[in-house]
């Protein structure tokens, strides 16, 4: 009767074992259901986070969320502490936000793709140690989230993130953070522990207003004079292939100071490929005819690229959520991407002879070789007459190329 026993009270704490397990991972999508519940429109922000030297307790996170706006600039909508790994934006409780997209209607209202158009959101991420609040991990490089921005406003959308060891750079920072031991916050009270977060801050926006210019999408160089011709097309169709543009991200320190010492050498860039920032779906078309031997063109689209830099503060808080403190880290990122294309017009899409000004710059004092693959129809280093190579360029670009 005891074995009967034992074994009947083994097997109720193995089925207890499993359901807890099942609950702790059923937990996350739970919580989403909750938070989507109480949700009238707007977005989830759901993160999950696996990295396994955060323990419980020792560490907290902070997160930031800035939106791009049409008219080339950017606007924070999130800056605070990340409560059970959700960001309810709410367009009817953050005013800012609503503003954001109020203003994305309003640019986009006569779009023939206003019901597909999609921008982006960034998400930044920090994770500070309690104890040592200049020890910090961030996330490299940031997240975008890409919402419709008429859809937004009517229904309720979910956005998840899975981030690992790898998306974290951990950090340690130099600031004078013992001078808040006896700092007295706005209410006149004495904050011997204040809640320390970090946040990116604007320094520099390039240009300082939006324009419009060339930006090549498709170079064509038929480098020897015995070469083939060569024929291309750049082609978009509404519904098949959307236009996209990536985001791309440069991270430094005091980027800013060495570039203007001119102290170039000192500079070291982390540079990454982030996001889309913005999807649309338009009909776009060009070709370039038969380009025979030393000869270069080149297809370009109407947009506007924007560039930023930002630099890296630490905050400190009081009870009451004031800013008591704050502090350059030296931490510095440049974020580029293109907010928009001009369309519609007959100017949307174009080509030129030649190569783009800014290929003298970017190759200046470079050497050209031989682009060898390890396989396929390119494997001997050329493309002869009668192949064909389609490439998938800028997600969707579609490249027809045929040496005749």
């Amino acid at each position: 009767m005891r074995l009967l026993h034992k074994r009947r009270l083994l097997a109720v704490i193995v089925l207890i074992s499993i359901a807890s397990s099942a609950v702790i991972l059923a937990l996350p999508r739970i919580l989403d259901a909750i938070s989507l519940m109480m949700m009238k429109s707007g977005l989830l922000i759901s993160i999950d986070i696996r990295k396994t030297d955060i323990r419980f307790g020792r560490y907290y996170i902070t997160a930031q969320i800035i939106a791009m706006l049409p008219n080339g600039t950017e606007a924070t909508i999130y800056a605070g502490p990340l409560r059970y790994y959700r960001i309810i934006l709410d367009p009817y409780q953050n005013a800012i936000f609503r503003e954001v997209i109020d203003s994305w209607i309003k640019y986009f209202s006569n779009a023939t793709d206003k019901d597909v158009i999609k921008v982006a959101l960034f998400l930044s991420l920090w994770i500070v140690n309690k104890d040592n609040p200049r020890e910090y991990y961030r996330l490299i490089p940031e997240r975008t989230i890409l919402y419709n921005l008429f859809e937004i406003l009517k229904t309720r959308k979910i956005w998840r993130i899975k981030l690992g060891e790898k998306d974290f750079r951990m950090y340690q920072t130099n600031t004078s953070l013992s001078d808040l031991k006896s700092f007295k916050g706005s209410s006149g009270a004495i904050t011997p522990a204040p809640r320390i977060s970090y946040r990116w801050f604007l320094k520099i926006r390039w240009p300082s207003e939006k324009i419009y210019t060339e930006i090549p999408v498709i170079i064509f160089n038929n480098i020897d004079n015995v070469s083939g011709s060569i024929f291309g097309v750049f082609y978009f169709c509404p519904g098949i292939y959307g236009l996209s543009f990536s985001t791309t991200f440069a991270y430094g320190f005091r980027i800013y100071d060495l570039a203007k010492n001119k102290e170039y050498d000192k500079i070291n860039l982390d540079v990454r490929i982030g996001g889309y920032c913005i999807s649309r779906d338009l009909c776009l078309m060009e070709h370039i005819s038969y380009l025979s031997g030393n000869r270069q063109e080149y297809i370009y689209i109407i947009g506007s690229p924007i560039y930023y830099l930002y630099e890296e503060y630490l905050i400190a808080y009081d009870s009451h959520g004031n800013v008591i403190y704050k502090e350059p880290t030296g931490n510095e990122m440049i974020k580029t991407y293109i907010c928009d294309i001009k369309y519609p017009s007959p100017t949307s899409v174009g080509k030129e002879d030649g190569l783009p000004n800014l290929m003298n710059i970017l190759f200046m004092g470079t050497t050209i070789e031989p682009l060898f693959l390890d396989a396929g129809s390119l494997a001997d280093g050329d493309l002869e007459p009668g192949r064909k190579k389609l490439s998938h360029l800028l997600s969707g670009i579609l490249t027809f190329m045929i040496i005749t």
